[in-house]
């Protein structure tokens, strides 16, 4: 059956339609003309794959990596980079459109300011004496010897391969390489590690930009940061703040940031669940200027309805899940807060994920 690929779609199918249905395709392009296999059949759409590219979309591109399609890890190595940012703009969007009730006139999308060996951090898989990724959707492991996203330390690390078998055997099942100061580090992914982001650059960039919008509201300003880890968005602006207290689950990620703090009085990071903070929120809450969030992919779907209410005047919401992301605005909408900005910055090139940057006010 062939199809024509209209666009992309979050979680990295190509979407088609053809007598009402809707399909999504893998590894597909827009513009592309595909004879496609029916993998699954749902209630209200198709699954298919590739038999056959009938015609090629101008927008496609050779795939640098020769685990692309095997591997889970990337999604769109055959499209185009400046393709890749648009269809994420696009996808960003399409849902603030359809979920918020006022959505952004403008949507912002900052590139990558590296397309490939951008990860400072890779998450691998160990199978007895193979070291690879997970195919994508299922658990079967792809032993591979490189990763063209990874940074070169870990890439040489993937090539040299500088373990005994015995070594190799002893590592975790699950585990990350961190590259460090160009040295390569172990990190066994079961203990309760720092998260940090995977795009150094894209990393500062990000925090350029939310420094840039806080102090345009507040010059001097008091600041409530959730989810904090190693203080990753609020140190930045500690130079500026009269007062910054934070929160994080993971004890290394606060010892790091109590460590890059100082012994500044004005600067708080406290090894707490956001649960166990709710009282000190609620008292603090008229005497705060700006919220910042930086959930995992869930968001904050729970506590989203109690930190809507303390009204704190500007919120910074930092995501990496758009669909969690409108859902826990949206609440915020109903607490009469209003979507100031909404940008869109590309943490990683080669796949459908992106993170977002929302900037809500009471204003």
């Amino acid at each position: 059956m062939p199809l024509r690929i209209e666009k992309l779609v979050y979680g990295g199918d190509g979407l088609a339609r053809d007598a009402g249905l809707v399909w999504f395709v893998p590894f597909s392009a827009p513009g592309d003309l595909v004879e496609i296999e029916e993998t699954a059949l749902k209630s209200s759409y198709h699954r298919g794959k590739i038999r056959r590219i009938l015609e090629e979309s101008p927008l496609r591109t050779e795939a640098l990596c020769p685990w692309f399609g095997s591997c889970g890890g990337c999604q769109w190595q055959h499209i185009q980079y400046p393709a890749q940012l648009s269809a994420k703009k696009d996808i960003l969007v399409s849902m603030a459109t359809r979920d918020l009730v006022n959505p952004p006139e403008e949507v912002e999308i900052f590139h990558s300011p590296a397309e490939w060996e951008y990860r400072c951090r890779i998450s691998l898989h160990r199978r007895e004496k193979e070291i690879g990724y997970f195919a994508a959707g299922s658990r079967d492991l792809v032993p591979i010897q490189d990763c063209p996203i990874a940074e070169s330390p870990l890439r040489s690390w993937l090539q040299e391969l500088p373990l005994s078998f015995r070594e190799i055997e002893n590592l975790p099942e699950r585990f990350e390489l961190r590259s460090e100061e160009g040295t390569v580090r172990i990190v066994d992914t079961g203990k309760n590690e720092a998260f940090q982001q995977v795009n150094s650059l894209g990393n500062s960039l990000l925090k350029d930009k939310l420094r840039s919008h806080i102090l345009g509201y507040y010059p001097e300003p008091r600041i409530f940061d959730l989810f904090c880890g190693n203080g990753n968005l609020s140190l930045p602006l500690s130079d500026a703040a009269e007062s910054i207290s934070a929160w994080d689950v993971s004890a290394e990620a606060i010892e790091a940031a109590r460590k890059a703090g100082g012994n500044d009085s004005r600067l708080h990071y406290s090894r707490r669940k956001v649960s166990a903070v709710y009282g000190a929120l609620r008292k603090e809450a008229d005497k705060t200027d700006v919220l910042i969030l930086d959930p995992p992919r869930k968001g904050v779907k729970n506590e989203a309805p109690f930190l809507a209410k303390l009204r704190i005047p500007l919120v910074a919401y930092v995501s990496c899940n758009p669909a969690s992301l409108m859902r826990d605005l949206k609440v915020f909408e109903k607490a009469g807060y209003r979507l100031e900005h909404l940008e869109a910055f590309d943490m990683f090139p080669q796949t459908y994920h992106l993170e977002s940057l929302a900037l809500l006010s009471l204003r």
